[in-house]
């Protein structure tokens, strides 16, 4: 599609990364589909946005429906601040998110910062109080 004053161009990323101005990046830590790029030839908020590109991950122009109850997606994406090409590359290849408890009702997953740090990220879809175990795991020796 031509890029132009009224036209956006949408491009296919290949990967599971991708890193802005080697200052911030963004990986794939769960989930399956194509991450694409939108770059807007306005933007996209008007005068009071700087947004000119969006990140869409997964990304389908196909519409889908979903049952009362059914998960719609499951993603999860890793934002890394000052952090070069190279950094965000790696932490994408090897920190994928573990999951500790899966049920209908409640999810738990464990996510290792890029210091090592492993953080325990719960959710309860359920209407009532669920238990959940939850641990604090200290980072490896260096």
């Amino acid at each position: 599609m031509p890029a132009g004053p009224d036209h956006e161009r949408w491009q296919p990323l290949p990967g599971r990364w991708l890193n802005v101005d080697g200052r911030v990046g963004l990986a794939v830590l769960l989930g399956e589909g194509q991450m694409i790029l939108c770059d807007r030839a306005v933007r996209r908020g008007g005068a009071a946005s700087i947004c000119f590109e969006d990140v869409y991950f997964p990304w389908s122009d196909q519409p889908r429906s979903c049952p009362s109850g059914e998960v719609a997606q499951e993603t999860i994406v890793a934002l890394l601040a000052r952090t070069g090409p190279d950094a965000t590359a790696r932490y994408a290849a090897t920190h994928l998110v573990t999951v500790e408890e899966h049920s209908a009702d409640r999810l738990a997953l464990r996510v290792v910062a890029p210091d090592g740090q492993a953080f325990l990220v719960t959710a309860n879809f359920g209407l009532g109080r669920v238990g959940m175990r939850t641990f604090r795991e200290t980072p490896p020796a260096r």
